[in-house]
């Protein structure tokens, strides 16, 4: 019951109001979209976090709200509008490859990354991992399109027309400001580049050579050599580096990237560092973490170490993602320890979400409904994203949700 209480000649209600949403509240997490522990085929025309997803890999936002993911093994790319109703813009559901044409009808093979156009807010660009190519979606007219990459899964194309380039498990994208495409060619080891003339180069990694048939020399269309994973370069040109992404037929998508001032980020996963490329000198270097190979003799006996120390000195596990927040955070998916980590910009590092370390059991209950989200328990998380407000996005994909952390 309120009372009115007397205030300079002012009746002043005092009492308790109405309930802040715990949603709100910085720092605390929610679940943005999908079912937690429930993968299935969600429905459109309703609040995302009412309609399933199925191992979810990512998100994007622009300025007005609107975020886009690929709904990774439903095979379809979706929309949030900014009141929270999700909908299909492109993908029958149906695993392929193709056609072009209306978005309606368009066929995916696992998509795991989306980008914005930084120039066209139309286009939304893809990475179509298992169909080994860049999709484009113009969100305008309606349309799926081919964009880079023949669907082929090997190496080849440098210096020729991206559209009949070779890409083997394109896992991320990102755009510089002057239009260039960067891509995780992710089974190739490599960081290829797409000009704004559609021009494609490799800036880093070591692939490998081409298709001889690219030449017209071989119909038999044999790589010459196979991709180096490893490590290397750290310090010099990023075309002399080594990178180590996840292979095999196993493999699930790692080693994606973001980009901020003119920096690309990348979560070597399979070096368990992350490294950065500056675009202007074109230099790699190391900026977290402990490079180990999991399984052998170099790795830590704590592979979650490091918090309130120094972001080169931390230990990660198989790290997938990373997002850079409005004050120049970095935060990294830690998949394989099971939280979301935060590199400040003074250098240290510490927990951001998760429990580090602690793996879910089966039969675990859900944990993280308007919480701190550092009491929060993920589920390999495989990617991280922020918003134009700084508000923290968690690709919790073995629970099958995008979970939102306020700022």
């Amino acid at each position: 019951m309120k009372t009115l209480v007397p205030l300079l000649g002012l009746l002043i209600a005092c009492g308790p109001g109405p309930e802040e949403d715990p949603c709100t509240l910085p720092g605390n997490i929610c679940t943005f979209a999908g079912v937690a522990k429930t993968a299935m085929f969600g429905e459109d025309g309703v609040q995302a976090n009412t309609s399933h997803l199925y191992l979810p890999q990512d998100i994007t936002f622009d300025a007005e709200g609107r975020s886009w993911l690929p709904d990774f093994n439903n095979h379809r790319i979706r929309e949030i509008a900014p009141d929270g109703i999700v909908t299909t813009v492109s993908g029958t559901g149906f695993l392929g490859d193709g056609p072009e044409g209306p978005s309606s009808t368009a066929a995916w093979n696992h998509p795991t990354s989306v980008t914005l156009d930084p120039n066209d807010p139309c286009k939304l660009h893809v990475a179509a991992w298992h169909n080994s190519r860049i999709h484009l979606v113009n969100l305008c007219t309606g349309e799926t399109t081919f964009e880079c990459g023949t669907g082929e899964r090997d190496f080849g194309g440098d210096g020729a027309d991206a559209l009949n380039a070779v890409l083997d498990l394109p896992s991320s994208l990102v755009f510089s400001d002057d239009g260039t495409m960067y891509i995780t060619d992710q089974a190739n080891q490599a960081i290829r580049s797409v000009s704004p003339d559609g021009t494609i180069g490799t800036i880093a990694g070591d692939p490998g050579q081409p298709y001889a048939a690219l030449n017209n020399s071989d119909p038999a269309n044999e790589p010459i050599q196979d991709a180096t994973p490893g490590y290397a370069g750290d310090g010099g040109p990023a075309a002399d580096a080594l990178l180590f992404a996840e292979i095999g037929q196993q493999a699930d998508p790692s080693s994606k990237m973001t980009i901020a001032d003119n920096v690309l980020y990348i979560a070597d996963s399979g070096n368990n560092i992350i490294r950065t490329i500056d675009l202007a000198t074109m230099t790699i270097d190391r900026i977290a973490g402990v490079q180990y190979n999991r399984g052998d003799d170099s790795a830590p006996s704590n592979l979650s170490a490091g918090d309130g120390g120094s972001a080169l000195d931390a230990v990660f596990n198989n790290p997938r993602d990373v997002a850079v927040g409005l004050d120049g955070e970095l935060y990294i998916a830690d998949t394989d320890n099971h939280c979301i980590r935060v590199i400040e910009p003074d250098g240290t590092i510490d927990t951001f979400a998760g429990t580090c370390g602690l793996a879910p059991q089966p039969g675990d209950p859900f944990e993280g409904e308007g919480i701190l989200a550092l009491d929060a328990q993920l589920w390999s998380p495989y990617g991280v994203a922020t918003d134009s407000e700084g508000n923290v996005y968690i690709a919790d994909t073995k629970n099958h949700i995008i979970r939102k952390v306020a700022r």
